[in-house]
C-alpha cells in the first residue's frame, strides 16, 4: 500500500505498481501533494512518500475535473479565507507557483487547478507569512523531516479534511444522471489519455525552471516591500508575444530599475537612474549622430524614410522630434509603416513593369486561326526559310490562303464574338497578315468546274438583284456566299445531329450499297444553311414577280444559277470527305510508307524569246505529268515531287498514267 493513501480523500485499494515521489518531476510532485494537503519541505520528507498507479490516476482525473470548473472554489476548500459568501466567477486557475505562495503565506493547502476569483487571490497573496518561514522549495533528498514538521503536516491534513467535510455537508450534492456503460468507457479512456498527457507535461520541467521560479519569487518579494506590483511569470518567449505585452513588460522593467535605484540611493534614485541612462545614450551618441546626419543630407524622401525606420525603432515620437528638428508625425508613422511592411532600413523593392503593346494570348489565338487547315493550303512546290532568334533556320513549305485579308479578319471577329474572346484591333491584324507571308492566288485558269460555276452563279444573281434594286436581299446573298466559302467546310462532320452538316447522311445514296445508316437523329438545324435556302427561294420568287422583257430567258438564268450554288455546296461536302480520308491514311502510315498523288497538269505552251506569227499560230501544248509523294520517316514527314515531260503528243489515259507510276517507282 502506498504511503499517500492516508492523505487522499479516496481510500481506494492500491495496486501493485508503487512509485516513489522522488522519481517524479518537481511540478508533478506539487500537483500530487496538493491533493493530499501537503507541499514540498526543506527536509525532504515528501521525497520519502510513495504512491501507487491507481491513486496517481485519481489525482490526474481530479486535476482535469477542477480545471473545467468556472466558479471560485476557495469557499468549498476553506471558508475562513474566502472573501465572498455567494458564488463568484473565477478569473483563473491556481497553478504550481500560486499553490506554493498560498501555502507559504496562509498555511492552507489549495489543490492545483482550483478556480479562484480576483478578490480571493489578492487577499490570500497579500496575507502575512505564517508558515514556518518557508523560503521556497528545496529538494535536498539527504535531509529528514523533523518531528515539528511531521506534526504540523498531520494537523493541517486533519484540519483541512474536517473543513472539507463541513463544506460538503453544507453544499447539497448535485443531481446525477444515469450514465451508460459506453459513456463510462469513453470517460475512462479520455481520463487515461489526459493522465498520460499530464505526466508527459509535468515530466518535462527542468531544474532551470525551478531556479527561475525562485528568482522571480525573490524579485516579487523585493517589489512588494517597495510597494510595486509583482511581475507575472511569462508563459511564452517575450519575442513571440504581442506588442502590448512587450510594452507592459518594458514599463514593468523601468519600475524595477527605479526601485533598485531608490534602494541603492535613497531619496535620490531618479538621479542615479537618469545618470545610468545618460551614460548609455552617450555611448550610442556617435551612431545616432551619424544616422541624423545621413537623414538630413539624404537626397530623396524614400532614402530618408529608410534611415528614419532605423531611428523610430529606438525612440518614441517625442524623443525622435527632439532628436531631429522639424520631424512631423506623418513622417514618423510612415517610417513605422515602412518597418512593418518592408523591414528596418531595407529599401523598397521596385517591380519592373514592362509595357506589352500586344496581348500574347490574343496574338497566339489569331495565329492559330490563320494557320488552320480551312484557311491555308499547302502547296506541293516551293518553300520558305524562317530564321529564329537562336540562329536556327527552319524550312517551311509554301502555303496559300483561301480567303482574302478582309474576309479572314471578319470571320475571325465573328469567331471571337461567339467564344467571348477579346480580339486585337483590325489594323494590328492587317499588319500581322502582312508579316505572315503567304502566296496569293492570282491565276484564274483551270479552276474546278463546280467552283467556277458557283462563283459565276453568285455573280449573275448579284447583277439581277442590282437591276431589281433588292439591296437587302443582295446583302443576304453575299453573306451566304461568304458562309459557303469559309465556314461551311469547318462545320461539316462525319457524325452530327445537323442534317446539312452530317457527311454520312449527305454522301449516302438511298437504295444503294453506297449508304451509311446514321446512329443518331437529325433533330437540329443550322441557321446559316437555312438562310441559304431561304435566300435562293426568295430570289426565285422575286424573279417570278417581276415584269420583264424575255422573262423566260431570265428565269432560266436564275434557276441555272440557283442550281449551280446547290451543286457548289455538294462539291464542298465531297471535297471535305476526301481531305478527311487523306488525313486518316496519313495518320495510319507506318515508317517508310508512301502516299502518291498523281495528276496530269495543263499542257505547257512553249514560247520563244522572239516568236513570229507562223510559230505562234497552231501551237501544240506539251504534256507533263506531276506526282507528289508523301513519305513518313522515323521523326518527320517529307514530300517529293516528280515531273515527267513528254516531247511528243501522248494520250492522257489510264494505261499511260499507270506506266508513269511504274517508271517513278
Amino acid at each position: 500500500m502506498c504511503t499517500l493513501n492516508d492523505y487522499l480523500k479516496q481510500n481506494n485499494t492500491c495496486n501493485d505498481v508503487i512509485i516513489s515521489l522522488k522519481s517524479l518531476s518537481n511540478q508533478e510532485k506539487i500537483c500530487i501533494l496538493s491533493e493530499c494537503s501537503l507541499t514540498l519541505l526543506q527536509s525532504g520528507y515528501t521525497d520519502k512518500l510513495t504512491i501507487c498507479q491507481t491513486h496517481k490516476e485519481i489525482c490526474a482525473e481530479n486535476l482535469k475535473r477542477r480545471r473545467k470548473r468556472q466558479t471560485c472554489g476557495i469557499f468549498a476548500i476553506n471558508p475562513l479565507i474566502c472573501c465572498h459568501t455567494s458564488s463568484k466567477a473565477g478569473d483563473r486557475h491556481i497553478g504550481v507557483e500560486m499553490h506554493t505562495t498560498i501555502a507559504r503565506n496562509t498555511g492552507v493547502f489549495i489543490p492545483v487547478g482550483t478556480p479562484i476569483c480576483r478578490l480571493c487571490r489578492e487577499q490570500i497573496i497579500k496575507a502575512p507569512t505564517n508558515y514556518m518561514n518557508y523560503s521556497g522549495p528545496c529538494f535536498d533528498n539527504l535531509e529528514t523531516v523533523t518531528a515539528e514538521e511531521q506534526t504540523h503536516l498531520q494537523m493541517n491534513t486533519m484540519e483541512t479534511k474536517t473543513k472539507n467535510k463541513i463544506a460538503e455537508a453544507e453544499i447539497p450534492p448535485p443531481k446525477r444522471k444515469r450514465i451508460s456503460s459506453q459513456i463510462l468507457e469513453q470517460v475512462e479512456t479520455n481520463s487515461q489519455s489526459q493522465t498520460s498527457e499530464t505526466e508527459m507535461t509535468l515530466s518535462q520541467a527542468s531544474d532551470a525552471s525551478v531556479v527561475q521560479f525562485s528568482r522571480l519569487e525573490s524579485l516579487n518579494n523585493f517589489l512588494s516591500i517597495c510597494n510595486v506590483s509583482p511581475v507575472k511569470r511569462l508563459t511564452n518567449l517575450l519575442s513571440e508575444s504581442s506588442k502590448r505585452t512587450v510594452r507592459r513588460y518594458m514599463d514593468k522593467t523601468r519600475q524595477c530599475f527605479n526601485a533598485v535605484a531608490e534602494t541603492i540611493s535613497p531619496n535620490d534614485g531618479n538621479f542615479l537612474f537618469n545618470s545610468v541612462q545618460q551614460q548609455e545614450e552617450e555611448q550610442q551618441g556617435p551612431c545616432n549622430q551619424i544616422m541624423k546626419d545621413i537623414y538630413l543630407n539624404a537626397g530623396s524622401w524614400q532614402f530618408r524614410r529608410q534611415v528614419l525606420s532605423i531611428i523610430v525603432e529606438r525612440m518614441s515620437f517625442e524623443e525622435a522630434q527632439n532628436f531631429i528638428p522639424g520631424l512631423t508625425a506623418w513622417r514618423y508613422y510612415e517610417a513605422k509603416k515602412h518597418t512593418a511592411n518592408v523591414g528596418v532600413g531595407l529599401p523598397v523593392k521596385e517591380l519592373a513593369e514592362k509595357r506589352v503593346k500586344i496581348n500574347i494570348d490574343s496574338l497566339e489565338h489569331f495565329i492559330d486561326f490563320v494557320t488552320s487547315s480551312h484557311v491555308i493550303k499547302d502547296l506541293p512546290y516551293g518553300q520558305k526559310t524562317l530564321k529564329l532568334e537562336t540562329g536556327e533556320v527552319v524550312t517551311i513549305p509554301n502555303v496559300i490562303r483561301s480567303l482574302s485579308s478582309s474576309a479572314l479578319i471578319n470571320q475571325y471577329y465573328q469567331l471571337c464574338e461567339e467564344d467571348n474572346i477579346s480580339p486585337l484591333g483590325k489594323s494590328t491584324l492587317y499588319r500581322i497578315l502582312t508579316e505572315c507571308a503567304a502566296s496569293v492566288r492570282t491565276s484564274v485558269e483551270g479552276l474546278d468546274n463546280y467552283v467556277m460555276e458557283g462563283s459565276r452563279a453568285f455573280q449573275i444573281l448579284e447583277e439581277f438583284l442590282d437591276t431589281w434594286k433588292e439591296e437587302e436581299l443582295k446583302k443576304q446573298l453575299i453573306e451566304s456566299k461568304r458562309y459557303l466559302k469559309a465556314d461551311f467546310k469547318v462545320h461539316l462532320a462525319r457524325q452530327t445531329n445537323i442534317q446539312d452538316h452530317c457527311m454520312a447522311y449527305g454522301l449516302s445514296i438511298p437504295g444503294n450499297q453506297l449508304q451509311l445508316a446514321c446512329s443518331h437523329s437529325h433533330d437540329q438545324r443550322c441557321k446559316s444553311c437555312l438562310e441559304i435556302k431561304e435566300v435562293l427561294e426568295k430570289v426565285i420568287s422575286v424573279a417570278e414577280s417581276k415584269e420583264m422583257v424575255n422573262k423566260d430567258a431570265i428565269m432560266f438564268k436564275v434557276e441555272k444559277a440557283v442550281e449551280g450554288i446547290k451543286e457548289l455546296q455538294k462539291h464542298l461536302l465531297r471535297s471535305k470527305n476526301q481531305e478527311l480520308a487523306r488525313t486518316d491514311i496519313a495518320k495510319e502510315m507506318n515508317v517508310n510508307d508512301v502516299i502518291i498523288t498523281c495528276d496530269w497538269a495543263m499542257k505547257f505552251l512553249p514560247r520563244r524569246y522572239r516568236e513570229g506569227q507562223m510559230d505562234w499560230f497552231a501551237k501544240r501544248g506539251i504534256n507533263w505529268h506531276v506526282s507528289v509523294s508523301l513519305v513518313k520517316l522515323e521523326t518527320k514527314m517529307c514530300s517529293f515531287s516528280h515531273i515527267h515531260i513528254f516531247n511528243n503528243q501522248t494520250s492522257q489515259d489510264a494505261p499511260t498514267t499507270i506506266l508513269q507510276l511504274f517508271v517513278m517507282l
